[in-house]
């Protein structure tokens, strides 16, 4: 996010400078902790593929007790 322009973009709006300021680091402080990044979601990916193909194995280990008992 480019601050600056923000900053410079709620002036022309009317805000006084400080206004500008606190509103574009609040937006910068929200955008920086609350958005995911593409690391976090190829992270994510990687561990719901490990859940998903223990799953697999154990349902497919349970699968085969059973047929050994019928």
């Amino acid at each position: 996010m480019d601050t600056l322009q923000v900053s410079h973009a709620l002036e022309d709006s009317g805000f006084t400078t400080s206004q500008a300021e606190a509103i574009t680091n609040a937006l910068k402080s929200a955008v920086e902790t609350d958005v995911a990044t593409k690391a976090d979601l190829q992270e994510l990916k990687a561990d719901m593929y490990k859940a998903m193909v223990s799953q697999t194995v154990i349902l497919l280990g349970f699968v085969f007790t059973m047929l050994k008992f019928m």
